[in-house]
């Protein structure tokens, strides 16, 4: 059977074998890419000159003058726009989270062209709403009519502030966008929505085709830059769908596919998308009663899997993935990855906040967030600290000073006692300010990891390693340290710019929501068992699949 991206090679190459460097091939992720760049070299047999390689936003972000912004400036400004609406009062830190909703509504907003004006209108005008979408369903109309109408009657304390925050969004959004656009910067729907009011047909599109691969849901912004370069002559474009659901109307999985195709017809015959009927199908239904028992069951499945293979003397290689549709069972799916499994690629991160790097920062957090001022720290923060084993690898004070407050049952231990090296001097010194903290912060992370690479280039020149302390070894926890310094920093470059003012503990809250990220892993991306979330399976087609 050949996959999706195995046809996309054989075709491009059969029709610009002689011009690849001219081409440039959009792909909707990175993992495509790989696999592409792959299939073409196998389809060519012999080293050739790569086309040009992009995503959908390095293609319209490289046409607009407006740079990206960093996500925590942009909702610091969205904030600063937001009070000035005189709206109800709220911290920076309870706004956050609902700040990030915003962004990604605009977002959404201009990627799709809306009318804000239209979108966010007085919800007095209720009667407007259905005579200007006229292109909505009866049954769209229908639902908003039913939604605004909880308005009209019984306004509750809190309809009546969501009505008036409703009418002041666009207020906030037009503001939002001039803010901006003064300091040349965006998001990314904006960034989009700008290359396409100021489009201009002689705009630098340098490449002599596009080549789009493996696209779905259009947003307006990328139908009109499709339509564009389809209109110039330089645009083709390949489809990822099968005929089962395509030819069937009542079918949501085909949905976006038939309109795309009736705008932008595939460069693949038919023939290529029939293999759902083509080849039989072996799919089980397993039922679990948890989560837990999902990722236990996963472990068997790899472990019978791998047996198999082995067996046949073949290899799993790239065939089989484990797509996890919650990409919060990563951590446990890992401790269950069996021993037969000797290559392994991991498309997604790993959350810093399951790390020990994460627990440490919250500690050190609560330590100082408890303090305000006063002249002793609290042993219930302190004792916790003094036992984290990076603490105590980094600081040959820790473990006698831990066991001589519990002897002396001290609640309250005062500065001087706890300071007896420079780290411990660094933790117990109190800070005044959010920036203090966070250069705290910092000058602990630098600490950390010059202390842990003094000891790592010993153990090496040694060849001794001591196994309780492996763990700090681990590339996980140098790049937990690495991203949560760069969270801290560009926290700390904000609050030196005056751009936030926040106290010691809406900065505690506001960091420890800012670290909901991951971790990449690293690793060769073509080979061993794949474990990937569900948007990273785009393009790919693999023989055997887990999905939990």
């Amino acid at each position: 059977m050949k996959t999706f991206l195995q046809y996309c090679a054989e075709d491009i190459y059969n029709k610009y074998a002689d011009s690849l460097n001219e081409l440039c091939i959009v792909f909707p992720n990175n993992r495509a890419r790989l696999f592409f760049v792959e299939a073409l070299y196998k389809q060519a047999g012999k080293a050739i000159w790569a086309p040009e390689f992009s995503s959908i936003s390095e293609l319209f972000g490289l046409r607009c003058p407006l740079e990206l912004g960093d996500p925590i400036l942009l909702n610091s400004l969205l904030f600063k726009v937001y009070q000035k609406q005189g709206l109800d009062k709220e911290s920076f830190d309870d706004f956050y989270p609902w700040g990030n909703l915003l962004l990604k509504d605009f977002d959404n907003i201009d990627k799709n062209l809306a009318d804000a004006g239209q979108l966010f209108r007085n919800i007095s005008e209720l009667a407007a709403y259905s005579d200007d979408f006229e292109y909505l369903s009866p049954e769209q109309i229908a639902a908003i009519q039913r939604f605004f109408a909880h308005f009209e009657t019984d306004r509750s304390e809190l309809k009546k502030r969501f009505i008036r925050l409703w009418n002041e969004l666009f207020n906030i959004y037009t503001q939002f966008k001039e803010e901006l656009t003064a300091r040349n910067m965006a998001y990314e729907g904006m960034l989009h929505r700008w290359v396409v009011e100021h489009f201009d047909d002689k705009q630098a599109f340098e490449a002599n085709s596009y080549l789009f691969v493996g696209f779905n849901a259009l947003s307006g912004c990328e139908k009109f830059l499709f339509g564009k370069l389809q209109k110039a002559g330089k645009a083709r474009f390949y489809w990822d769908y099968d005929r089962y659901y395509l030819n069937n109307p009542g079918h949501e999985a085909g949905h976006f596919i038939r309109e795309n195709l009736k705008l932008f017809p595939n460069e693949l015959n038919e023939s290529c998308f029939d293999n759902w009927k083509q080849t039989a199908k072996k799919i089980q239904f397993i039922d679990s009663s948890t989560e837990h028992a999902q990722v236990h069951y996963a472990g068997i499945w790899m472990e019978q899997n791998a047996s198999k293979a082995k067996e046949a003397s073949l290899s799993t290689s790239q065939d089989t993935a484990i797509v996890l549709c919650n990409e919060n069972l990563l951590p446990g799916l890992l401790q269950c990855v069996p021993s037969q499994i000797e290559e392994l690629n991991v498309t997604m991160g790993y959350p810093v906040k399951q790390t020990s790097v994460y627990h440490l920062i919250r500690q050190v957090l609560f330590l100082h967030c408890d303090n305000r001022g006063k002249k002793t720290f609290r042993s219930r923060y302190v004792l916790p600290l003094l036992q984290n084993p990076y603490v105590r690898k980094c600081s040959p004070e820790a473990a006698a000073l831990e066991k001589e407050l519990r002897i002396k049952n001290r609640l309250y231990p005062e500065y001087d006692e706890l300071q007896q090296d420079d780290l411990l001097s660094l933790l117990f010194s109190p800070v005044k300010t959010a920036y203090e903290l966070g250069e705290l912060l910092l000058k602990l992370f630098s600490l950390l990891s010059q202390t842990i690479d003094n000891d790592d280039e010993t153990n090496t020149e040694t060849g001794q390693t001591d196994n309780k302390t492996n763990e700090i070894y681990l590339p996980l926890f140098q790049e937990a340290l690495f991203k949560s310094y760069t969270q801290v920093q560009r926290l700390n470059a904000l609050l030196k710019k005056d751009l936030l003012e926040i106290n010691l503990q809406t900065y505690k809250n506001l960091l420890l929501q800012v670290l909901d990220l991951s971790v990449p892993f690293s690793g060769e991306p073509l080979n061993g068992l794949q474990i990937m979330g569900m948007l990273e399976t785009r393009c790919l087609d693999f023989k055997n699949i887990l999905m939990l």
